[in-house]
């Protein structure tokens, strides 16, 4: 490097700030955020080269040949290729000074020395998440395993590096060295960082911009299943909840629901895609976008949670309370944003976002009425004929008291001290023993050891206590028997028993039930202590039976699966009311002497009530039951 070019680097810094694209006097295409253009360093017919705004100054990036650098490299490997690498960039330097006019230069000459982060206004805060986003950047290009990720989300190392994706590996340390390496002190990593530390698991890191091209936070994107998720978080606690990619120059952006949907709808082109960082839009997304210079906004919504419809409406009259036009459309079935855009392209996206008119409230609930009934007819099209009504073998007294089992929800309510683990299991292995169906056995009131105990206990017809304490030879050939026999259902994908210890909330639990339904829509479900199910749904806040029955009446009509869940009563009182109500069939469940009684209270099928009962009674030699 000459004496020259070193002494105008602090000028070349402030240099950057200054210079744009449209400088260069070549065609430039508007791309998103950014220009595109042909690629004058190789034999192209596409465009190929990107200019795009990185850490605050304008670079270029051709995704075929590779090269890239900042603006004064560009006009260095464009006019000045002859002359060796430092004199060429010096002549270039001197051709961006000048091509200033006079007031430019006057600005630049009157500013202080120094790299760009010191004259951004920000100081330490910018050079802290600057620092950590070139770090991100560095690991992403040279963590393969990353790279395949992100590849296998239809992404390049090329095309993430436009928008300064990185990858975070959930290690501090390495990331304190890069910074001593800058002179940045290390205190101010968690002051400005202050999240950094409470992230444990591998990401992918996205730097946030304000309106002005500069950092104001750096978000995390989650990895699940060696795949991106569409869940995140913020390093930083002053984050705030700007929607992503707000652009003062969009009138009529659209609202999508991921962060990756609007990186790809801006990756290919299309401008005023946003997004936003939380799970729910709120008002204050619409209030934020009008500030910003919207008059309409349109909202795309993957329906995939509870309670959306009010949500909905609640924005709808915001809107026109502000005077802003309004509408949400539904994707279709198996589509994201960004999938939609990758199979169909930019242009059919803006055709089908077109097609919609704003809403009204009436119009708004026709048109996701007919969604609806369009959606259902195409799911009754492609449904596979199959046996929705299982019978008993064992038990032929169900099947004339109940008529077999349909998908619907059956609660059975037990008095307290009555074993209904026991009758729970006893028709569960019935009607997976002569019915093509894979059965999904919830254990909240007992761990998975003692099921698995017990359904041991009724293959091998013998009392559980012979299961857990045994030194009989003959019995241990009948338990090793039962023991091959369950091993094979539940490697054959026909049984599968899970406790509480596996499932966290009711969002955990209907995440694993669409998973299952999504490859054997014949799903039997039995819950085991249906009041302990968490619940992180704000719309059965409350707890208890009422508002457990009423969660597990939305997960059955969603899923239209059968459905049969226990508990136990905790006092009269507890039958009256949603648990008695919200359930197609209701079974009470007693015991007198040695014999288990069992009422049908409610049959919404038959629109009957208290007429029949039927008795069990435990077997001497096992815990099975035997009608009586």
């Amino acid at each position: 490097m000459s004496q020259a070019h070193f002494e105008s680097l602090p000028q070349r810094y402030k240099l950057r700030s200054v210079i744009t694209p449209r400088r260069l006097a070549i065609p430039l295409t508007r791309h998103g955020r950014n220009f595109v253009t042909q690629c004058p360093l190789h034999d192209s017919a596409n465009a190929t080269m990107f200019f795009f705004k990185s850490l605050g100054y304008w670079e270029y990036k051709c995704v075929e040949c590779g090269i890239g650098g900042d603006l004064i490299d560009y006009v260095a490997n464009m006019q000045y290729s002859h002359l060796p690498s430092d004199k060429a960039a010096q002549a270039a330097f001197e051709f961006w000074m000048e091509s200033l006019s006079a007031s430019e230069l006057e600005a630049l000459n009157e500013e202080p020395e120094g790299p760009a982060w010191m004259q951004s206004g920000y100081f330490e805060r910018t050079k802290v998440l600057n620092s950590f986003v070139q770090y991100c950047v560095w690991s992403l290009s040279s963590n393969t395993r990353a790279q395949e990720i992100l590849q296998s989300r239809g992404w390049s190392v090329y095309e993430s590096r436009l928008y300064g994706l990185g990858f975070y590996n959930a290690e501090i340390d390495p990331f304190l060295d890069y910074c001593a390496l800058n002179e940045i002190d290390q205190s101010l990593i968690p002051f400005y960082l202050d999240k950094i530390n409470a992230v444990k698991n591998s990401c992918f890191t996205l730097p946030v911009r304000n309106a002005k091209g500069q950092i104001y936070t750096v978000l995390g994107i989650e990895i699940e299943d060696e795949s991106i998720s569409n869940s995140n978080f913020a390093f930083s606690s002053v984050a705030g909840d700007v929607p992503f990619n707000i652009s003062n120059k969009a009138k009529s952006p659209i609202l999508v629901p991921h962060i990756f949907d609007a990186l790809t709808a801006d990756l290919m082109g299309l401008q005023g895609v946003v997004s936003v960082f939380s799970d729910k839009i709120n008002p204050g997304h619409l209030f934020k976008l009008q500030a910003g210079g919207a008059e309409s906004i349109t909202l795309v919504i993957d329906k995939h949670s509870f309670n959306q419809e009010n949500q909905h409406e609640k924005l709808l009259q915001v809107a026109n309370e502000h005077g802003l036009a309004y509408k949400s459309i539904v994707l279709p079935e198996g589509y994201t944003v960004e999938s939609f855009l990758r199979d169909k392209g930019k242009e059919e996206f803006e055709k089908w976002v077109e097609s919609f008119a704003p809403d009204n409230s009436k119009a708004r609930r026709q048109t996701v009425l007919m969604q609806e009934i369009l959606k259902n007819f195409e799911l009754n099209m492609s449904r596979e004929k199959t046996n929705f009504n299982l019978v008993f073998s064992q038990f032929e007294g169900i099947n004339n008291l109940l008529g077999g089992v349909k998908p619907a929800y059956y609660l059975i309510l037990s008095d307290q001290f009555v074993d209904k683990t026991c009758f729970l299991s006893n028709i569960a292995l019935d009607l997976l023993k002569n019915n093509s169906v894979k059965l999904i056995y919830l254990s909240l009131d007992a761990p998975r050891q003692y099921i698995i105990n017990y359904f041991v206990a009724l293959k091998a017809s013998l009392p559980i206590e012979d299961v857990q304490y045994n030194t009989d030879p003959e019995k241990s050939h009948r338990i090793f028997a039962a023991t091959k026999d369950l091993a094979e259902l539940v490697s054959s994908d026909s049984l599968e028993i899970i406790d509480a210890s596996q499932i966290t909330d009711d969002a955990s639990l209907l995440k694993i039930l669409r998973s299952e339904v999504a490859e054997n829509p014949n799903i039997l479900l039995c819950v085991d202590g249906f009041y302990r199910l968490a619940i992180n749904n704000s719309k059965f806040k409350m707890g208890g039976y009422e508002n457990s029955s009423a969660l597990l009446l939305e997960l059955q009509r969603s899923l239209n699966i059968p459905m049969i869940c226990a508990g136990e009563l905790w006092s009269e009182e507890a039958i009256p009311g949603y648990a008695a109500r919200d359930p197609d069939y209701v079974l009470r469940l007693t015991s007198s002497a040695s014999q288990l009684n069992l009422f049908v209270m409610k049959d919404r099928g038959n629109c009957q009530e208290n007429l029949r009962s039927m008795n069990f009674t435990k077997s001497d030699s096992d815990c099975g039951l035997v009608e009586v």
